[in-house]
């Protein structure tokens, strides 16, 4: 279960907006404000044939070289 916060509702709504124009969408923050859930579920709802979604999961001992690599 996820408790909507102030944070969460704003990606959300952001999100959807984005996808709607078909921009992309990057969100960054710190660990724990529900980015990733939130994301997912939308992304889950929005699928078509133009958007499909990948998943890259971090930890928060990724560093820049290996996201890179």
């Amino acid at each position: 279960m996820v408790v909507p916060t102030k944070e969460s509702v704003t990606f959300s709504k952001l999100m959807e907006w984005q996808i709607k124009s078909m921009f992309s969408v990057f969100f960054t923050g710190i660990t724990g404000t529900g980015k990733s859930i939130t994301c997912q579920k939308l992304l889950e709802m929005t699928k078509t044939q133009q958007i499909q979604p990948v998943f890259m999961y971090f930890s928060a001992k990724t560093d820049s070289y290996i996201s890179q690599k």
